[in-house]
Parts: structure tokens; sequence; C-alpha cells
């Protein structure tokens, strides 16, 4: 038995079409999401496979621009991530994931690797929707 966990992906449709089905495994069981006029679209897998590590791998190395999260796994925790097609940020969340999360310490401080991550997640993923155009 493999690792299973909720995840939504949101891309180009011919992007979907191109890499999703020739050169990786991605066959995303429904399209959650699909605007009448709008190019883009949001993919889940209630049950992706080690969080389709394979799948995002393809589209990070193919420059595909894409964004989503994924739930926890039996080895690891939510997490949102945005790719532009150069760069990819992984951050981790609460599920549903939309913004990542940042540790507060005892002192009251945050917890700084956190907010990195989160400030770089969210400077890829305003690149991501530009590229987009949502």
């Amino acid at each position: 038995m493999s690792d299973r966990c909720y995840e939504e992906v949101t891309l180009r449709k011919r992007d979907y079409a191109a890499v999703g089905h020739e050169r990786t495994r991605m066959n995303w069981p429904e399209i959650v999401e699909e605007k009448e006029g709008s190019e883009v679209i949001r993919v889940s897998d209630p049950e992706a496979p080690w969080a389709r590590t394979v799948d995002l791998e393809a589209l990070m190395r193919a420059g595909i621009p894409f964004y989503g999260w994924h739930g926890p796994g039996d080895s690891y925790s939510p997490e949102v991530f945005a790719c532009d097609g150069a760069q990819v940020c992984f951050a981790r969340c609460l599920p549903p994931g939309q913004y990542p999360v940042v540790q507060v310490l005892e002192d009251g401080s945050l917890y700084a690797p956190d907010m990195r991550e989160a400030l770089k997640y969210h400077e890829i993923l305003a690149r991501v929707k530009l590229l987009l155009q949502e």
C-alpha cells in the first residue's frame, strides 16, 4: 500500500493536456473548476500517491507555471506550493491549504525559516497568477 493524500493543482488546461498525458502519469481523477472562457483549470485527486511528487517535478522541469496544495501524508505535512516555471516553493500549511503557516515561538517571535518560506511562496504565487492571467 502506498501513501495517499488529497491534492489540488491549478494550471493551464493546455499544459495539463500536454504534460499530463504524455510525459508523466498525471491523470487527476477530476477537474474541480473550469471557468468558461478561461484557460486555467483546477484539478484534484482525493487519493494522490505521495502527493504526486513525480508529477509536480515533471511540471517544474517542463517550466510550467502552477500552484496548489496537498494534505498530510504518512511522512509529510500539508503544504501549499507554487512554481512560476523557473522557481518553486513548498510551504507548510493547514488544510484546506490556502496560506502558509508560520510558527510563533514561546517568546512571541516568528520562526524565521517559516517566515522566509511563506514570503517566498507569496512572491512566486503572485508571478504564477500573472502568468496564468488570474
